[in-house]
């Protein structure tokens, strides 16, 4: 269960507070990675400091990932409901998208119960939205009534969303279960707003949406999950743990085959590339340190791996500890010849 008793957030906490990872072994490098900074003074001034906003995205492969635990999250979680709140109600999976926070605070509907939830230890935070006509829609159901169709939105009092708040902490406390496998989370709701206007966070933070069909008797509605793309990554990262080497009878560590002790200790040169930039020759004219080359977004899922100069395969660059790593995603393709 969640173990803080919710309170409205008054005032709402500043954008660069409310996306803020907690520290954490791998903070180090995102944090590098996120701006570019021009001691002062500046002498030149026309310079300027460059901020890099955090455009990422999840791989094809986690994201399928990600909708598998959703998908059984969408299963259970129907049972959990019934059993904690006598609400017979149905889930149904929608879309999986990774976006900036603006365009999923844009999202929000304007009078909704927005749940803001830690999930410990995993760093930032995470929201549930579920609409005010739903919400009004589950308190007559949890104080005994027997409405089946949604009313009129309107605001929720401070009872009703308490009330509600008892209901998000079922919801929140059975996605944490999904995930037990892999590693044990503690939900904790740090509170609430009752518009989404009112939420507010760093709009180049990159957010995980998940949309999902709650239907309870005649009545039916979207909610959503949403979680910034940091806290996701070290669930993601349990579920494609690091290659490791076994010898015949599987112990890690050894390395099986017809190899000699002397070969497997041959320096072998290992790089990863980012794609080519395209310019021209006159810009490459005038390049000077300072300057800025833009890079696709995309290219983080580019990077090919080289063997001694010959690729062999391609990956995703990101952050292990606190070190730049790259995830294996697949082979290269032969190199021209």
């Amino acid at each position: 269960m969640i173990t803080a008793e919710p309170q409205t957030l008054q005032p709402a906490a500043r954008p660069e507070e409310m996306d803020r990872p907690e520290t954490t072994a791998s903070a180090a490098p995102r944090a590098a990675a996120e701006t570019f900074r021009v001691p002062a003074p500046l002498r030149d001034p026309e310079a300027r400091a460059h901020a890099f906003p955090r455009h990422l995205s999840f791989p094809p492969a986690d994201l399928e990932k990600l909708r598998a635990r959703h998908e059984e999250f969408a299963r259970t979680l129907p049972a959990r409901l019934a059993m904690a709140h006598r609400l017979e109600a149905g889930l149904e999976l929608g879309t999986i998208e990774t976006l900036p926070f603006q365009q999923f605070s844009a999202s929000l509907a304007g009078l909704a119960f927005l749940a803001q939830f830690q999930l410990e230890p995993l760093p930032g935070y995470g929201l549930l939205e579920i609409p005010a006509a739903l919400a009004l829609f589950l308190v007559d159901r949890e104080l005994g009534g027997a409405e089946v169709r949604l009313e009129a939105p309107r605001e929720l009092s401070r009872l009703e969303a308490a009330l509600v708040a008892r209901i998000a902490e079922t919801i929140v406390t059975e996605w944490c279960q999904g995930w037990r496998d892999v590693l044990e989370l503690r939900p904790r709701l740090r509170g609430y707003e009752t518009q989404g206007a009112r939420v507010a966070g760093a709009p180049e933070t990159t957010w995980v949406r998940s949309e999902f069909a709650l239907r309870a008797g005649e009545a039916s509605a979207r909610i959503q999950l949403g979680f910034p793309h940091y806290t996701l990554e070290p669930l993601l990262a349990k579920l494609s743990p690091g290659l490791q080497l076994h010898d015949a009878q599987g112990g890690a560590g050894a390395i099986s085959g017809n190899w000699t002790a002397a070969v497997a200790e041959v320096g072998v040169r290992l790089t990863a590339e980012l794609p080519a930039v395209p310019t021209s020759a006159r810009r490459i004219v005038h390049l000077k340190p300072g300057d800025v080359l833009p890079l696709d977004p995309r290219a983080i899922h580019l990077v090919r791996i080289s063997l001694e100069g010959i690729p062999k395969f391609t990956g995703t660059l990101g952050s292990a500890g606190e070190c730049w790593a790259v995830r294996l995603a697949g082979e290269a393709e032969p190199a021209a010849p």
